[in-house]
């Protein structure tokens, strides 16, 4: 499914003849569809006629989101609920795709991915080493300190630096895996990091807007040169989202 996001020659076809080997993705990817985020009145009872509807590049990216959220079983904590997780994620992915397209060098595609992305390295500490991760959460929320400063001094790096191991050990292109592992520390950024900028405002702005929950008690303020390589504000970042309030309010709807 990576593969054929960053393919320009894909086609429906491709996406259609990944997703019918997997029985469990298209029932999750059609449950998506008929969710109440996309509203529709009668149902829509295959993929081939979701890809008609929605678009070719709307169903990759519920698909790739199928893949990821369904990759990691759910998992509720009094101090982690991923299923909150995930609503933040899918927030950022939504979020950086909206602002994508007002950011000239952005593509759209790419802005999903890094969105849905962009906190891979915490489902890999809850997955893998989760006793020590929620003691990490706890100390971030008792001191109420940002997620990354903790994780820093007790694990000696930080899930966005996990994250960004991840992204290339999957060999995803070089800006989304920057976008990734950046986007707690955008002043890090170049000229050309675009991605970092984008997944370090998308991210804000779902905190804010608390779409969600990632762990982090004290979210980022917003990087002024974020902004500023966007060629954005934060009162037109607060319009276009609040444009489409509605919609990501039922986001918790396809998860």
């Amino acid at each position: 499914m990576l593969d054929l996001t960053r393919n320009p020659d894909s086609s429906a076809r491709d996406l259609t003849d990944i997703v019918i080997k997997d029985q469990a993705l298209t029932v999750k990817i059609l449950k998506i569809v008929n969710s109440a985020y996309y509203g529709f009145y009668r149902e829509i009872g295959n993929v081939n006629h979701a890809i008609v509807i929605l678009g070719f590049n709307e169903i990759k990216n519920i698909a790739l989101a199928a893949c990821i959220i369904g990759t990691f079983p759910a998992s509720v904590s009094r101090l982690f609920n991923r299923e909150q997780f995930w609503l933040h994620c899918l927030g950022v992915a939504f979020t950086a795709g909206l602002l994508s397209k007002y950011t000239p060098g952005l593509n759209s595609n790419d802005a999903f991915v890094i969105g849905l992305l962009h906190d891979i390295g915490i489902v890999v500490l809850d997955q893998h080493f989760n006793e020590v991760f929620l003691n990490v959460v706890q100390e971030a929320h008792t001191q109420q300190r940002p997620l990354v400063r903790v994780e820093t001094e007790i694990l000696g790096l930080d899930h966005a630096e996990i994250g960004g191991i991840v992204a290339d050990q999957w060999e995803l292109p070089v800006p989304l895996v920057r976008g990734i592992r950046y986007h707690h520390r955008p002043s890090q950024g170049g000229k050309e990091d675009l991605s970092i900028h984008l997944a370090h405002l998308s991210n804000y702005f779902c905190h804010r807007h608390t779409l969600g929950y990632s762990g982090n008690p004290v979210p980022d303020n917003p990087y002024k040169g974020s902004l500023k390589r966007l060629g954005l504000t934060l009162a037109r970042v607060e319009e276009l989202w609040t444009a489409r309030r509605r919609d990501f309010e039922r986001l918790n709807t396809i998860i």
